[in-house]
């Protein structure tokens, strides 16, 4: 009876390992069934429609505004596709599509016929973009006859409706309204020196009174957008993106000195200034075309500056000695590069302009200014010379890419 007790005993043990090993399964493969669901799963969109007026009068045109945002999140969502259908109570429709700009807004004009039927209009909106799952809105407005209509209404007669009918292509006419985008990105390294120096003596003026300016700048200077062209179909649709960008690197140095001296002029009002750059400045501009059925500009400006202005004056009552030179140097090895890329607007439509205009610069400047007079009773020995050097290894690249 022991071993018997033993063997049931074994076999009802076994049996709840493997129970239990069961539902351990179960759990495991239900959470690694809601993980890759939450990891697939599609975000959605929240959408609004916004109707200007409600009852329209017919002959007037209704203004339907779309704002499109993520429901998780509530941040607008651009570049999405909005598809509005406009149907009559008599069954003509009109379709016309756009995409939201960077506020996640569209709006679309609905011109109702003088003559079309009143009551009670049916609107859909349908809203995509990749990553989102569609969402169909419906919604309806009322059309009525204005205190000053003389049509006769067509609510019931037959004869009326079959007219209505045969000129549905007149009832309605939906359009995107023309939208436009711009983004504008700026970025500049500036460096400056000004100095001033002045020096009287009724005797001599020795060591005095030198300047020596020196600007170094290894950083980039890069500005960019990054963007796509808005677009749109259907009758008057009108689209326009901008994109301007620029970049600068800026150095210069400002020297003025004086040296008056009763007697000599020694070692005194000179002026050295340096400026040397290793970085680059670039500007870019991508993805500004008009798109569909719309317009677009880019602009991309580079440019790498140096430049010195030196001035220098020694008066002296005998003797000017190595005074009032001047040394001026620009050296460059960084590149300025412009570039647009982005590709024409094409779209359908009656009134469509598709154009897209590029314009890309970019320039390395290096500029020296110098003036120095000497003035002496006496003699002037190694004074008022100047030098001056400008040194470039440094590309420019201008390039626009449809």
């Amino acid at each position: 009876m022991k071993r018997m007790s033993s063997k049931q005993t074994t076999a009802g043990f076994k049996s709840i390992t493997l129970a239990l090993l069961s539902i351990v399964c179960l759990l495991t493969g239900s959470a690694i069934a809601n993980h890759s669901n939450e990891a697939y799963a599609i975000k959605q969109f929240k959408v609004r429609v916004l109707l200007n007026q409600d009852p329209i009068n017919r002959g007037d045109t209704e203004k339907i505004k779309v704002t499109v945002k993520d429901q998780s999140t509530n941040s607008a969502i651009s570049n999405a596709l909005v598809k509005l259908t406009v149907t009559s109570p008599v069954g003509d429709s009109d379709t016309a599509s756009a995409r939201t700009n960077s506020n996640g807004q569209t709006t679309f004009n609905v011109s109702i016929d003088p003559h079309a039927k009143t009551g009670t209009y049916h609107l859909q909106v349908k809203v995509s973009k990749s990553g989102y799952q569609t969402s169909t809105v419906n919604t309806t407005f009322d059309v009525v006859k204005s205190s000053n209509d003389s049509s006769s209404s067509s609510s019931t007669s037959s004869s009326t409706s079959s007219s209505s009918s045969s000129s549905s292509s007149s009832n309605i006419s939906v359009s995107a309204v023309p939208t436009s985008a711009s983004s504008s990105a700026s970025a500049t390294i500036e460096q400056s020196n000004s100095q001033k120096a002045v020096c009287i003596s009724g005797s001599t003026t020795l060591a005095s009174c030198d300047e020596t300016a020196v600007n170094t700048n290894t950083g980039n200077a890069v500005a960019a957008n990054v963007g796509g062209g808005t677009s749109g179909s259907g009758s008057g649709s009108s689209h326009h993106t901008s994109q301007s960008s620029s970049s600068a690197i800026k150095q210069e140095n400002s020297q003025k000195a004086v040296c008056i001296s009763g007697s000599d002029t020694s070692g005194s009002c000179n002026q050295a200034a340096s400026n040397t750059n290793t970085g680059n400045a670039l500007s870019a501009n991508t993805g500004g075309g008009g798109g569909s059925g719309g317009s677009g500009s880019q602009s991309a400006r580079a440019g790498i500056n140096q430049k010195n202005n030196q001035n220098s004056v020694c008066i002296s009552g005998s003797t000017t000695s190595l005074s009032c030179n001047q040394a001026a140097t620009n050296t460059n090895t960084g590149n300025s590069v412009g570039a647009n890329v982005g590709s024409d607007g094409s779209g359908s439509g009656s009134t469509s302009h598709p154009h897209t205009s590029q314009s890309a610069s970019a320039k390395i400047s290096q500029e020296n200014n110098q003036k120095s007079v000497c003035i002496s009773g006496g003699g002037t020995t190694g004074s008022c010379n100047q030098a001056a050097t400008n040194t470039n290894r440094g590309n420019t690249v201008a390039a626009n890419v449809k």
